[in-house]
């Protein structure tokens, strides 16, 4: 939630236009990290216009300093919140099966 690599309407939106600096750190995710966290996959995009991909890289910098399994894939394009069908003839359109390869090596499928 920290201004400049926080959405602006969104942050405004759930915490107001002055939170404290206890409340940034109660509603950011990556000082919430724990090793008891499970395993994450992560997916985004670089060109994502509304959450910069800093979010991304500093929640994975978190999971790993707490010793939590991560898998990152970072796409260099796809936008905010893509789906399948929205990433269609890009990289981007391998997350799918990305996530369950990955889902299949943790034993998540069984």
């Amino acid at each position: 939630m920290e201004e400049g690599i926080t959405h602006p309407q969104s942050r405004e939106e759930l915490l107001g236009s002055t939170p404290d600096d206890a409340t940034l750190d109660v509603h950011s995710i990556d000082k919430l990290v724990t090793a008891e966290m499970p395993p994450t996959f992560i997916f985004g995009a670089n060109d994502d216009d509304a959450v910069i991909p800093e979010n991304t890289f500093r929640l994975v910098t978190a999971l790993r300093k707490a010793g939590v399994p991560v898998e990152l894939h970072q796409f260099e394009q796809g936008g905010h919140g893509f789906s399948l069908r929205m990433v269609r003839d890009m990289p981007a359109e391998a997350w799918p099966d990305l996530l369950v390869e990955w889902l299949d090596s943790k034993g998540m499928l069984d």
